[in-house]
């Protein structure tokens, strides 16, 4: 698989009207590329493609609110004709590539041979055969593989647990959706849904505000638009919310 093949399907809904015209230049700009080795990297690629077509840094942008036009992409029509939006490719279509690699990288692993766990056989410079192994050489190649197997059976989850959130962020059923998040609930990963709550920038995402003559209500979450979820004691995904603000 290539990083262009990424790009296959468009997303189901886009920001302004330059975006998927970006998408496409994306997909070109890709085309042939071998994978990233890891989202990181997968991440450094977009957003060097994004500055690259763009003219403007996308983890750098000032106001990712605001529309930024690229000449390339008019078509004549439209109030938001040839402009891209930041918050989209940040909060969007980025995570989405993400999952999309996640869910290509736990397929690639899952072709792999897994370790059988049987020993060497004897060789010529007499090295014990699997069945008269000392049990010092058994115990190591035990304690060797527990330690791969954990690892593995780790990144496993991870890529297990992206997977059901790009299904439930996709899901247009609200039973399905109900039913993934109730399955993640049972291995440790909670949704994070903080309305009412005092609004922290160390773990929520203003996607908006909304004025109120409440001095009470100032500062505090008046809504979640995207659920966020918490692995354990670690943030997964912050939650996109509204804040109420003094009018």
């Amino acid at each position: 698989m290539t990083l262009d093949e990424l790009f296959a399907r468009e997303p189901l809904r886009w920001g302004l009207r330059g975006d998927p015209m970006l998408w496409e230049a994306m997909r070109e700009r890709f085309k042939g590329h071998a994978l990233p080795t890891d989202e990181w990297e997968l991440r450094e690629l977009v957003e060097a493609a994004f500055a690259e077509i763009v003219g403007v840094k996308l983890d750098g942008h000032a106001d990712r609110d605001a529309a930024v036009l690229c000449e390339r992409f008019r078509i004549g029509s439209g109030m938001s004709d040839g402009h891209v939006s930041p918050r989209y490719w940040a909060d969007t279509a980025i995570p989405i590539l993400l999952d999309r690699w996640a869910a290509a990288n736990f397929r690639s692993r899952g072709d792999c041979d897994a370790p059988t766990g049987e020993l060497p056989v004897a060789r010529s410079d007499g090295t014990p055969a699997a069945g008269n192994a000392s049990k010092h050489d058994v115990d190591s190649v035990g304690m060797a593989l527990t330690a791969i197997d954990h690892e593995r059976a780790l990144a496993d989850r991870q890529a297990l647990i992206q997977l059901c959130l790009y299904a439930m962020d996709r899901a247009r059923s609200g039973g399905v959706a109900e039913r993934i998040e109730q399955g993640l609930a049972g291995v440790g990963v909670h949704a994070l849904r903080p309305d009412g709550q005092r609004f922290d920038p160390s773990v929520h995402e203003a996607g908006g505000a909304v004025p109120t003559a409440d001095k009470t209500l100032e500062g505090t979450v008046a809504e979640t638009e995207v659920v966020g979820f918490l692995d354990h004691d670690r943030l997964l995904r912050a939650p996109v919310v509204t804040v109420y603000t003094r009018r």
